[in-house]
């Protein structure tokens, strides 16, 4: 399953053991669970999204009003027009206190030797591997939930935790 995370560009081979197996469909699992609880929760397709890059702030808002919030912190980010993926430690645009719990990702790629996890970019083809790198990542820093923020060329992944609401 995880040999065909990358497009044409590179294509490792991945030999998973059985314990790296279980945890990544484990976490892939959870993910879909948290995202669907989250979604309906507090209506994530219901509103406009802000992230506020000096505080880690998540808002979800209704025109101006902002109604609910969450503390974020970015895993990475997908490129549409060329498929590629960078992980949110490896980007220079982002704050590095934004982006400490995509590290755990890294650090769990470097304990398992699983280069995907520890390169900085990859080619991956489509978002559908971003949203499970999203997973492995909300898995590993026990986050409540993840928003895939489309800005048009770049999808965004935001890792959240601690949901509020601003009302």
């Amino acid at each position: 399953m995880l040999g065909k995370l990358f497009g044409r560009k590179k294509k490792p081979s991945v030999n998973l053991d059985p314990d790296q197996d279980e945890f990544l469909g484990a976490a892939i699992q959870e993910y879909n669970e948290k995202r669907k609880v989250t979604h309906e929760k507090y209506g994530f397709d219901k509103y406009s999204w802000f992230f506020d890059q000096e505080t880690s702030i998540f808002q979800l808002k209704d025109e101006e009003m902002i109604v609910y919030e969450a503390d974020g912190q970015v895993i990475g980010t997908y490129l549409k027009r060329d498929g590629s993926w960078e992980w949110g430690w490896n980007n220079p645009n982002w704050l590095e206190e934004m982006t400490k719990d995509s590290k755990l990702v890294k650090k769990y790629g470097m304990e398992q030797g699983l280069s995907y996890f520890t390169d900085g970019m990859v080619t991956i083809g489509n978002d559908e591997y971003a949203a499970y790198f999203t997973a492995v990542a909300v898995k590993l820093s026990n986050s409540d939930s993840a928003y895939h923020g489309d800005t048009g060329d770049m999808i965004v992944y935001i890792m959240l935790k601690g949901f509020r609401d601003s009302l």
